[in-house]
């Protein structure tokens, strides 16, 4: 399943920020679909930390939705803030308050084309 979800990221247009979003979700929800997954777009949910930093809140939602398999797609920048060892340190930190999820995470940096385990 992991491959056809890179296929799918790596595929998008980054540089276009609404087509790169729409295509990347358009993409992923028919390939799960077909697979014959529930699908359900994101939507508002409780935070836990005081943060305003975007990539800890999304991270927070993947570990309150009640699924097995999350992925974590992020643009990716050259700058810190976007690097696959920032967002790593990030999900560990996290783990950390919440505590052990059995959960299989993967993160996606789209602009690297990098696909890792976490």
């Amino acid at each position: 399943m992991i491959d056809e979800v890179k296929r799918v990221c790596f595929r998008a247009n980054i540089e276009n920020r609404e087509g790169l979003h729409r295509n990347v979700l358009d993409g992923l929800k028919a390939l799960f679909a077909k697979g014959g997954y529930k699908v359900y777009l994101e939507y508002p949910i409780h935070f836990k930390s005081t943060g305003v930093r975007l990539k800890f809140k999304s991270i927070e939602k993947l570990f309150q939705v009640d699924a097995d398999l999350c992925i974590g797609i992020i643009k990716g920048k050259s700058n810190r803030s976007g690097s696959l060892d920032v967002n790593i340190e990030r999900f560990e930190q996290l783990t950390e308050e919440f505590g052990n999820l059995n959960k299989n995470v993967w993160l996606i940096v789209l602009s690297e084309k990098i696909v890792c385990k976490v």
